[in-house]
């Protein structure tokens, strides 16, 4: 329909030429997101699955519902039926090339290159840890055994902080930023001097963090609670930590036994406790089950080699009561 026809009726007077013209130029512009909708079909799906929105043209309201114009509806499934048509031909041609593109990609590689790229593509942030160990964990296992050799650490310990934090991924991220495979900070990798974006590099700039860690501890923490408490500054820092063992001290605990900061360090994200803390809020039920985690990967990795005598060769229990008796 011409803008002009709108006025077609015999009650109504057809505007100006220039009313005309600018009445025209609103239509076209209020049909815009039905033409620029025309692209939708011919995009690829999206990261989080194969379905495409399901009404482009549709405003989704709070409650659910979808606004639509009821004028414009026959128009759009026109429309999109005209798109969708050509879809098919397309959505065969791309991916060929696209197998195409990196086969020949692949092939100019080194082998080398070739077999962290396939390491990489199979083993992106999850897989069978035993799979891993022994795919993955070969890659990587000179370096964790030199950075824990460097730092008088156990390399299960680290390996087992590696792979709770990446699944031995240097490629991986997580939501907060942290990167690499063993997931240090911005200001971190700075101060240890490590590309932290870099598998080895980042392994020795861990190992060096976390003995720096055992360093800042009270002398008086023995193991295993001392490497349980590390490994729980390792991940929401020693100022947190130390948080922690003040809550413990206000709640009559212990705060050199890991059973007892461990029950305290989920309170530092309540906002109760926080009026206590110097340090501020923090995740400390995240800590909780770092340690746990760590401490599964460790036995699975520790009966795969002999003790070596290095710290974290033992490790608190999950159970909160577990170690109640070590001070």
């Amino acid at each position: 329909m011409g803008a002009q026809d709108v006025f077609c009726e015999s009650d109504v007077l057809p505007p100006p030429h220039g009313w005309r013209l600018s009445l025209g130029l609103l239509c076209l512009l209020a049909t815009l997101p039905l033409w620029a909708g025309l692209l939708l079909p011919l995009m690829p799906a999206s990261a989080h699955g194969n379905q495409r929105p399901r009404d482009p043209f549709a405003l989704a309201l709070e409650d659910g519902h979808r606004l639509v114009c009821e004028g414009c509806r026959s128009l759009m499934g026109q429309l999109r039926h005209w798109a969708v048509q050509g879809v098919p031909a397309h959505a065969e041609a791309r991916p060929a090339l696209a197998r195409k593109t990196v086969a020949n990609a692949v092939a100019a590689m080194p082998p080398a290159a070739v077999a962290a790229r396939r390491v990489a593509s199979r083993y992106m942030g999850t897989g069978n840890f035993s799979d891993d160990v022994e795919a993955v964990l070969p890659l990587y296992r000179g370096e964790f055994e030199e950075a824990a050799r460097r730092n008088g650490l156990d390399w299960r310990l680290l390996a087992a902080v590696g792979y709770q934090e990446s699944r031995w991924n240097p490629a991986a991220e997580s939501p907060t930023g942290v990167r690499g495979l063993m997931m240090l900070t911005t200001d971190t990798a700075l101060d240890l001097g490590v590309d932290r974006e870099d598998g080895a590099q980042s392994i020795r700039g861990a190992g060096r963090f976390l003995q720096g860690l055992y360093g800042q501890l009270p002398p008086q923490i023995r193991e295993p609670d001392r490497t349980a408490m590390a490994l729980a500054a390792y991940n929401q820092g020693i100022g947190h930590l130390l948080d922690a063992r003040d809550v413990t001290v206000n709640r009559g605990g212990n705060p050199d036994r890991w059973s007892d900061v461990r029950d305290a360090l989920p309170l530092l994200s309540d906002a109760d406790w926080q009026k206590t803390t110097k340090y501020g809020p923090a995740r400390g039920g995240e800590a909780v089950a770092f340690v746990d985690s760590v401490r599964q990967y460790y036995a699975r990795l520790s009966a795969m080699a002999p003790a070596s005598g290095a710290k974290g060769e033992a490790l608190p229990a999950a159970d909160s009561r577990a170690g109640a008796g070590k001070t």
